[in-house]
């Protein structure tokens, strides 16, 4: 099994036939899950058929057809309370702050996409600075916004910016505070080809072209295509939604499973897969070990 190596921001302070990697997430300091505002419109499960309408530049994040993005009321529930909000500070020169989105995995790590930490074009290479929002609702920020360091993989250092690093599209964001034990974590698999083709997957986060990416919208869809490092759906997301889990469910009131990381729109689809779809960066079992390793150093 291939192997990466993790790289963190310099401080201004100082594969698919294997078995399934699990990292098993929990519901947090509270077991309040959403009382139904967004719940009923997450998806669970496979099908084969697509779904009825009512979820319905290379762009990194498009809107397909009917904005069928669903506004999340109540973030101080499970699992939205698992979704942060990230400020980025971009290098000098550069315009921001920009808007991402990160899901905690760890008592004090999230997941989010390597284009959200390090970007040679919009940051200018490694960001700045990024705050963390977990929950954010408007100007509510129920869990306070939190100082992190970031770090990615070798592979999107080495890639960042080519159709190759698409597949490395990975980020880590550590807090110094355990406020994932009280918002609670996701769970986190690679997934086989067969568990993911006709899946159906949910993806929330912060898009820009919504309250200024200060509110949490969802839209859920199935899987259309799948490939050794990335996933391909037909969910719409836009700008400030990179970095968000991809994710599935087993069974209503499940711990969501996180099987890909979202980072793209249409304009990044191979040729030869004739879709208008999304994608984000797959989670193999090399890049659940990597994840295991970023909660490790961050206990």
């Amino acid at each position: 099994m291939e192997k990466f190596a993790s790289v963190y921001a310099p401080s201004e302070e100082s594969e698919a036939a294997l078995p399934p990697v699990v990292i098993e997430g929990h519901r947090g300091g509270s077991d309040q899950q959403d009382p139904g505002n967004a719940g009923a419109f997450q998806v669970i499960g496979k099908r084969s058929a697509p779904l009825p309408n009512r979820l319905r530049d290379p762009h990194l994040e498009t809107i397909i057809g009917p904005d069928d993005r669903i506004l999340i009321k109540e973030t101080t529930h499970f699992p939205w309370r698992a979704i942060a909000q990230l400020e980025i500070t971009p290098q000098p020169g550069k315009n921001g702050p920009l808007i991402g989105t990160a899901s905690f995995v760890g008592p004090k790590t999230l997941l989010t996409a390597g284009h959200c930490v390090y970007d040679p074009a919009q940051l200018g290479g490694w960001a700045r600075a990024i705050k963390v929002t977990p929950g954010r609702y408007g100007t509510t920020s129920p869990f306070g916004q939190l100082p992190a360091r970031f770090g990615t993989i070798d592979a999107w250092l080495t890639f960042a910016g080519t159709e190759q690093g698409f597949e490395y599209d990975i980020a880590c964001v550590q807090l110094s505070s355990a406020v994932g034990d009280q918002t609670g974590c996701f769970d986190v698999i690679s997934a086989s080809d067969a568990d993911l083709r006709d899946g159906l997957v949910n993806v929330c986060g912060y898009p820009v072209d919504k309250n200024l990416g200060t509110m949490q919208y969802l839209h859920a869809n199935r899987i259309k295509a799948v490939a050794p490092r990335r996933v391909f759906y037909d969910v719409d997301t836009y700008g400030g939604q990179s970095g968000s889990a991809v994710y599935m469910l087993d069974a209503p009131g499940d711990i969501p499973k996180v099987i890909a990381i979202h980072a793209y729109g249409t304009g990044a689809t191979p040729a030869d897969i004739k879709l208008e779809v999304n994608s984000g960066t797959r989670l193999n079992a090399a890049l659940v070990e990597q994840i295991k390793a970023w909660i490790a150093e961050n206990p």
